[in-house]
C-alpha cells in the first residue's frame, strides 16, 4: 500500500525535499494516487531505501579513518587526501540522523560513534526543531 511523501519523509527523518530528491534519484518509488492525484512513495521501496541505509552503516563504522574508500560507507573510492565523495558527507550526515532517531539504543551509539569518527558536530536539539 502506498505512502505519503510525509509519511515516507517522517520514517527515513529526513524533509520533503529529501524525499523528491530520492524519487528523482530512483531511489524512491513515487506513484499517483488514484484518490487524491498525489504522488505516494511504495512501500516496497521505502524498505528498498531503509535496507540501502543499514548496508551504507554498517561499511561505514568498519572503514578506517584513514581508508581510501568514502567514509560514507558506499564501498567508492575517494581521490588522493579526500575522505568523502562530492555530496557524500551529506549522505552519511543523514544515515547518521535515521540511526539516531531509530529507537534501539545499540545503532543510536554506534551513530554517535560514527558520528565523532567522521568529525561530525551534531546538535540533536538543533536537529529537533529543523523538524528532523
Amino acid at each position: 500500500m502506498p505512502i505519503s511523501k510525509a509519511q515516507a519523509a517522517e520514517r527515513l527523518w529526513i524533509n520533503h525535499k529529501s524525499v523528491d530528491y530520492l524519487v528523482k534519484k530512483g531511489r524512491l518509488t513515487g506513484i499517483a494516487s488514484s484518490s487524491s492525484g498525489r504522488e505516494m512513495i511504495t512501500e516496497e521501496s521505502l524498505f528498498k531505501e531503509i535496507g540501502e541505509r543499514y548496508r551504507r552503516f554498517g561499511n561505514a563504522i568498519s572503514l578506517q579513518y584513514e581508508s581510501e574508500f568514502c567514509l560514507c560507507g558506499c564501498n567508492e573510492v575517494t581521490t588522493l587526501g579526500k575522505k568523502f565523495l562530492p555530496g557524500h558527507d551529506q549522505a552519511l550526515e543523514g544515515i547518521i540522523r535515521f540511526f539516531l532517531f531509530s529507537g534501539n539504543s545499540l545503532d543510536t551509539r554506534e551513530a554517535i560513534k560514527l558520528a565523532n569518527r567522521a568529525h561530525f558536530n551534531i546538535d540533536i536539539n538543533s536537529l529537533i526543531t529543523r523538524g528532523f
